[in-house]
């Protein structure tokens, strides 16, 4: 289907983090390449510099993002900024988060919602059926989870998240 996919990987393991074969399974959808844990790299590192090597990197394994952003998810960095990012670039599309293991997807998601919610302490819970919750531990409220998809043979998640936040607003953000 017709989506933007957010493809994590660890910027100090490309190559261990690169899905094989992803450009042939992500088939013409636009992908946003997602540098994870950018608060390792020293201060002295520019971001421009990194992103150039990591567009490098993706062309040559076939993959020609739409842009490459770096973040880290467990220090919140840049968390605004990939929102936004993907706001502008999903153009209403579904979004599919994907990456190998321990890339920080999930700490990634987590983060967005904290993000989104405005809730900096809550619990996901998430069944092996894609179903499942989170609780801001501050107001006590669940918002239901949907995870949408597959886990592959590697242990890998892959398919859409729906979120539904913000009761008085009713509005609903599919990652």
């Amino acid at each position: 289907s017709d989506a933007l996919v957010v493809n994590v990987v660890d910027i100090f393991d490309f190559n261990g983090s690169i899905i094989p074969g992803l450009s042939r399974f992500v088939s013409g959808n636009d992908v946003l390449l997602v540098g994870n844990k950018k608060d390792i790299l020293p201060k002295s590192v520019k971001d421009g510099k990194v992103t150039q090597w990591l567009t490098e990197r993706a062309h040559e394994e076939g993959m020609r993002p739409v842009d490459v952003m770096l973040t880290s998810a467990q220090n919140h960095h840049a968390i605004k900024e990939l929102i936004q990012r993907i706001e502008k670039l999903r153009k209403g599309r579904d979004v599919y988060v994907v990456g190998v293991t321990n890339v920080g997807k999930s700490t990634l998601i987590n983060a967005i919602i904290k993000e989104i919610t405005g809730d900096k302490d809550i619990t996901t819970n998430v069944n092996k059926d894609g179903k499942g919750e989170f609780t801001p531990t501050s107001s006590n409220k669940k918002y239901d989870v949907n995870y949408e998809g597959t886990t592959t043979d590697k242990g890998n998640f892959a398919g859409k998240i729906t979120v539904l936040t913000y009761e008085a607003t009713n509005k609903v953000y599919v990652f």
